[in-house]
């Protein structure tokens, strides 16, 4: 069973003020959530990127009714922090 995404007011809030690549994160991860979708209640989603001297940190809850069948982000936190490179030193 395949689920239709959206996303609650706040969270869709929050995605509209992240950047283009980042927003499209979002929607790969949706994407894929919705191919292989959970079952119903809440989970908690966590993704992590990296772009060159940047790490992107996603968080997104979302709420799967398998009745209704939707998947619905209701929280959605970013982070973006700085690379740091281990050099095994």
């Amino acid at each position: 069973m395949s689920l239709t995404p959206g996303f609650a007011p706040d969270a869709a809030s929050r995605w509209r003020e992240l950047e283009t690549p980042i927003q499209e994160l979002v929607l790969d991860e949706l994407d894929r959530l919705v191919l292989h979708p959970l079952t119903s209640g809440r989970h908690r989603l966590s993704v992590a990127s990296d772009d060159r001297s940047v790490c992107h940190y996603l968080v997104m809850q979302i709420d799967v009714n398998e009745t209704r069948g939707t998947a619905t982000v209701f929280d959605l936190r970013y982070e973006k922090r700085r690379a740091s490179r281990w050099n095994g030193a």
